[in-house]
Order: structure tokens, then C-alpha cells, then sequence
């Protein structure tokens, strides 16, 4: 899980890179995002795969807050490590 991240108080677009690993594949992975830091909505247009261990998105938003929040489907532990890249594309 990736905890809420504050951009800035500009509204500008925004290029964001998501990877990492998982012990198994069985896991849902969302980005949501806010502009209050308390309503939070998912943002469907950027598709967060994870094939086999590996995590993988990328996609614009134009959002002040996000964060990633994982499903575990199995019930099992699970242990996800994720990384994150945003880039002003104003």
C-alpha cells in the first residue's frame, strides 16, 4: 500500500509510474484519489496489472492526493513492496 500522498496545491497534470513486487498474484491493486484528502474515489482509467509477482502502472491524473490501496483475494499473508515516480507535466 501506498499511504496518501499530497502533490502541492497546484492543480496541474500529473504523470505517475507505479511498480513493485508481490508474494503472489491473487491481490487487487486501486490508485485513488482525492482533491479534499477525505473523499477518496478509484481512478479506473489507469490499470495497476500484476502478472505473475510484478506490478505494473502508469497513467496522468490531475488530482492533489492519491494513494494505492491492495485487496489481498486469498486470505493468505501477502507481503507487496511498491515504488512511485509523479512528474509535473505541466
Amino acid at each position: 500500500m501506498i499511504s496518501t500522498v499530497d502533490l502541492g496545491s497546484a492543480s496541474a497534470p500529473h504523470k505517475i509510474n507505479i511498480v513493485g513486487t508481490t508474494t503472489h498474484n491473487n491481490i487487487d491493486v486501486v490508485l485513488q484519489v482525492s482533491n479534499d484528502n477525505v473523499s477518496y474515489y478509484d481512478l479506473p482509467n489507469i490499470t495497476i496489472s500484476t502478472i505473475g509477482t510484478n506490478i505494473s502502472g502508469i497513467g496522468d491524473l490531475c488530482f492533489r492526493y492519491f494513494k494505492v490501496n491492495i485487496t489481498d483475494n486469498t486470505g493468505s499473508p501477502v507481503t507487496v513492496s511498491l515504488e512511485y515516480a509523479v512528474k509535473n507535466i505541466n
